[in-house]
């Protein structure tokens, strides 16, 4: 879904030289200090109010937010923004 997303994308009006499109996956190394800050500010009371997670659901479930999320901090992104921190952001979500 993810290639079909960046052509939405691109098809939307979005610059490629000028958009930083970017699997988590890939990107990990950038994206893990922040996913590690969230997860220690968010509880399974807050994650299971958020999403409706149950006892039974897999871990990944309950530690994927953060990884999403993280993208929303320009420090993620330190090729980019450098140390700056006051960077506002917009991320196309995809849907899951």
């Amino acid at each position: 879904m993810g290639i079909s997303n960046i052509k939405d994308i691109i098809a939307f009006g979005f610059d490629p030289e000028k958009t930083f499109i970017f699997s988590d996956i890939e990107y990990i190394k950038y994206l893990y200090p922040n996913v590690i800050r969230v997860q220690k500010h968010v509880n399974y009371n807050q994650i299971k109010g958020i999403f409706g997670f149950n006892e039974s659901d897999n871990v990944g479930k309950f530690a994927f937010p953060p990884v999403q999320a993280a993208p929303a901090f320009s420090n993620s992104f330190p090729h980019i923004f450098g140390t700056r921190k006051n960077v506002p952001c917009l991320i196309p979500a995809a849907i899951d």
